[in-house]
């Protein structure tokens, strides 16, 4: 069955992957630093990956981790374990919920060795045969890349990782902008102060202190103050547009309904998913492009979506849909109960999802 799936995530609009750091802002050179605190504005930069080209030079690239985009799988994939179970009129205890929402229950695993029942029992299950966890922590099966920029480095240093276009759409070293904005202080730019005239208590009074803080504030500050919400900042993003080489690779040969579940997943993540920060503001919009889907046989699919959406009149997709329809049927709250946390005297085989 899905043996590998390669696509390019294109960026539909700026992307803000938040990273630590002391980077800063200059407006007046449209450039960014890091350490110091007298050049500039505060700037929130962006996730990173260092890799060094053929020539041996640290080239620093735009980085969409792969534990950022697998636990954004998982959840999605725990919704649509947890419609199967809403249809069939059951809930699940909170213990079930967490561990298909993020792996674990506790951050304390069970620790004592697996069982071949009970590796057996996990690695059948359409979902924890795919993500893992429970609290033996089954090993997922879904091997995620880092997505990085599609790149003459990058395709480089991926080899046969690459998806098998990216020499094709090579893009150029700059992949970033920086936005400098203000957040405005309505009081103390004095907007709309009649409005606040009227509705604040004790008006004349509190404004006036407060006016008074901040002018002392800025005198001793040197232009700062702490009492204001007036502030100045600056964020990095990746630009929209940016191609991203993307892949996810099975470690072991899964089913048809693991298979079936695994797209859904991905078409719920390309669905409703923004990646990143600043969702709010319209950042993190995505699609997949150019989707390839490797089976077992060697064969590549190139039909698998349409449009960055999965295309379920596909005869692959539509058989492995089929598969995972057939094993929703079979989903059951006690059974996944029992499988992480067995009822005395139960053998692994019994109440397998």
């Amino acid at each position: 069955m899905i043996k590998r799936f390669s696509a390019f995530i294109r960026t539909r609009s700026p992307l803000h992957i938040a990273a630590p750091g002391s980077m800063r802002f200059d407006p007046s050179t449209g450039k960014t630093v890091y350490g110091g605190q007298s050049i500039g504005v505060p700037c929130t930069g962006i996730q990173r990956e260092v890799l060094f080209n053929e020539a041996g030079e640290a080239k620093h690239f735009p980085v969409i981790a792969a534990n950022n985009i697998s636990g954004r799988l998982r959840r999605h994939a725990a919704r649509i374990v947890l419609e199967a179970i809403r249809l069939r009129g059951q809930k699940v205890s909170l213990a079930v919920y967490n561990v298909l929402q993020c792996g674990a229950v506790t951050g304390n695993p069970d620790g004592k060795d697996m069982s071949l029942g009970e590796y057996r029992q996990y690695r059948d299950d359409p979902y924890f045969g795919l993500f893992g966890g429970g609290p033996k922590m089954m090993r997922r099966c879904l091997e995620v890349e880092n997505a990085l920029p599609v790149h003459a480095d990058t395709t480089a240093n991926l080899g046969n990782m690459a998806h098998p276009h990216a020499s094709r759409h090579a893009q150029g070293d700059h992949f970033t902008d920086v936005w400098g904005f203000r957040r405005n202080d309505d009081l103390r730019d004095l907007v709309n102060i009649h409005q606040a005239a009227e509705v604040v208590e004790n008006f004349e009074e509190e404004f006036n202190i407060r006016q008074q803080a901040i002018l002392g504030e800025v005198d001793r500050e040197k232009g700062s103050s702490k009492t204001s919400v007036k502030t100045y900042s600056a964020l990095e993003f990746v630009r929209p547009g940016t191609l991203f080489d993307f892949s996810i690779l099975m470690k072991r040969a899964i089913s048809d309904a693991q298979a079936g579940l695994f797209l859904l997943t991905l078409d719920s993540l390309a669905e409703t998913e923004r990646l990143g920060g600043y969702g709010r503001n319209g950042f993190g919009r995505f699609s997949f492009d150019d989707v390839i889907v490797l089976t077992d046989d060697g064969e590549e699919h190139r039909d698998a979506f349409h449009d960055g959406r999965l295309n379920r009149e596909d005869p692959l997709v539509a058989h492995v849909l089929s598969a995972w329809h057939a094993a929703s049927q079979d989903i059951d709250a006690a059974a996944l109960a029992n499988l992480i946390a067995p009822l005395p005297g139960a053998t692994p085989e019994q109440g397998a999802a």
